[in-house]
């Protein structure tokens, strides 16, 4: 009877609800460290790189008139930017942080509004519309953990893209 009319919507939401905790649990928690990794390890990577690159530049300063290939000041610019990135880095993830919970909570709630509104359209009876919030909030949130974790992506993607931007500015 109603087991196993029920059995195999029941395992598909406790599949997908599996998913949905991974993503709660796991994956959007370690975004911000994920990210900040990233960033240092690009920043140790240009540290190398400026090792390898400064000879030639210092080379550079030795010929009269400064414009053998390209002239001086993007050495210069190496400079600086390895000297501010760290900076800019730790700036990006603490404006990641503030923004981060304003940007989560507008999110969830227009979600929600959102998928309160699609039932109530969908349906013309209260208990209609009450049995397909039952049989598709797992799907709604999996669609939301996706969302969220998209959105974890562009705020904690900041701490790279802050760096990048803000260093263009200089040349």
């Amino acid at each position: 009877g109603f087991s196993v009319l029920f059995q195999g919507p029941l395992e598909n939401a406790v599949r997908m609800l599996t998913i949905v905790a991974a993503y709660f649990a796991v994956f959007i928690p370690t975004m911000p460290f994920v990210f900040l990794l990233m960033a240092a390890i690009g920043w140790f990577i240009q540290v190398f790189q400026t090792l390898v690159g400064m000879p030639l530049w210092a080379i550079m300063h030795s010929i009269p008139g400064g414009d053998f290939i390209g002239g001086q000041q993007h050495g210069y610019f190496a400079l600086v930017s390895l000297f501010f990135r760290p900076l800019i880095i730790v700036a990006g993830f603490f404006l990641a942080f503030e923004l981060y919970d304003p940007i989560i909570t507008l999110l969830v709630q227009g979600y929600f509004d959102m998928h309160l509104a699609i039932i109530i359209s969908n349906s013309n009876h209260g208990f209609f519309a009450g049995l397909e919030m039952i049989f598709t909030w797992a799907l709604h949130l999996l669609v939301l953990a996706n969302l969220i974790l998209g959105a974890t992506y562009l705020v904690f993607g900041l701490i790279q893209e802050l760096s990048d931007t803000t260093l263009e500015f200089m040349g």
